[in-house]
């Protein structure tokens, strides 16, 4: 009898779990489509404990247009000394992210997604003396955004006037973030002048300048709209071809990014 019991007891655990997982599969879905591609802060359904703050980096001028990309020089790479906002978190002492070199453009080359995503988390752990250590993790093949446990810096599918998005989970007690996700639009045509604050490409958005952009808001900072002030600063809320003014951070940015990592 009790080992009729047990069988018993068995199945019907398991069948139980045949009939939620469904329910959970589809609570998770809902769960990353509640969240909307729009600027602002959101619950995180199924995690009282969490925010979410979405980002999304406008396009400056124009619609997608077939590109005949030439590099031309001669750019200047002004300064501003405007204070950048800072947001309600910041990174833990160590942070992992995850690349996707696959879904890169084939104008930008997935190989150099390591040298440009380097580029852009230099320019910040080096405004900060390094308080923060952001190291290389396994690649993947993620392309969209999810409350995963992976940090993901990939291209994919965003809405139409936006050239990158990131996602920012944080806790709201203590402002630590949890996770981050980085989605560049694919729709649009990028290309990447290897660092340079002086060439660009004139028909397409700089891969290195974007990112460097996108990885501010991981580090806590701010977009900022007023063009008088902010224009030249790499959080900046617009982007434009033929730019790579942002690869390098000014004055503003730097003082913005050391209001929440304090240095010496």
């Amino acid at each position: 009898m009790r080992k009729l019991l047990t069988i018993f007891i068995v199945f019907s655990v398991l069948a139980l779990g045949l009939s939620l997982s469904p329910v959970f599969a589809k609570n998770l879905k809902n769960s990353d489509k509640d969240i909307p591609e729009q600027d602002g802060v959101y619950d995180v359904p199924g995690h009282p404990e969490l925010k979410v703050r979405v980002f999304v980096h406008h396009v400056g001028k124009g619609k997608p247009v077939p590109p005949t990309p030439v590099l031309e020089c001669g750019l200047d790479d002004p300064q501003s000394l405007a204070v950048v906002d800072k947001e309600v978190w910041h990174l833990p002492a160590n942070w992992t992210y995850n690349l996707n070199p696959g879904s890169v453009p084939g104008s930008v080359g997935g190989s150099n997604l390591f040298t440009i995503a380097e580029n852009a988390f230099n320019e910040w752990e080096g405004a900060i003396k390094n308080k923060v250590n952001v190291v290389r993790g396994d690649d993947t093949l993620i392309t969209r955004r999810a409350l995963d446990g992976i940090n993901v810096i990939t291209w994919g599918k965003a809405s139409p006037g936006a050239l990158g998005v990131t996602y920012i989970w944080y806790y709201s007690s203590s402002g630590e973030v949890a996770e981050l996700d980085t989605i560049m639009n694919k729709t649009y045509f990028w290309e990447w002048s290897e660092g340079s604050t002086a060439c660009a490409y004139t028909e397409s958005y700089d891969a290195q300048n974007i990112l460097t952009h996108e990885i501010g808001h991981w580090f806590g900072l701010d977009d900022e709209y007023d063009a008088a002030n902010y224009q030249n600063a790499t959080m900046y809320g617009y982007g434009d071809k033929w730019e790579v003014k942002k690869n390098t951070l000014t004055t503003g940015d730097i003082n913005g990014v050391k209001a929440i990592y304090p240095v010496k």
